[in-house]
């Protein structure tokens, strides 16, 4: 029973290791991966409203006993044609921004660059 664990543990640590180490991996690729697409997209200025602003909680430092939250800010745009689009934006214009506004919106590819209210 016991050369069973000595065999099991160390290469269930291994599978571990390496699972933390791959989702790392896959998500840092995502990152720059995304990054890149947006910087060859063209910069974009449309008029559009503001339709719905969100914002999403996520706990951590739980395993240093920390216990801080962390933010993101989302609005909801709609153009003229009618499509929408979704984008994570710093705080201070999420705080400013009222749904309803009208303006000018700013972006590339994914990427929020500004709103200009009018």
């Amino acid at each position: 029973m016991l050369d069973t664990m000595n065999v099991v543990i160390p290469i269930f640590v291994m599978v571990m290791f390496v699972l933390v180490i791959g989702v790392f991996l896959f998500v840092l690729f995502q990152s720059i991966s995304r990054s890149r697409r947006n910087a060859k997209s063209p910069r974009i200025t449309a008029p559009a409203s503001l339709v719905a602003k969100r914002y999403s909680v996520r706990a951590g430092g739980a395993a240093s006993g920390a216990g801080h939250a962390y933010g993101r800010y989302y609005m909801t745009f709609e153009f003229e044609s009618g499509d929408r689009m979704e984008f994570a934006v710093p705080s201070d214009i999420y705080g400013l921004s009222v749904e309803g506004d009208r303006g000018k919106l700013t972006f590339q590819g994914t990427a929020f660059i500004g709103f200009e209210r009018q």
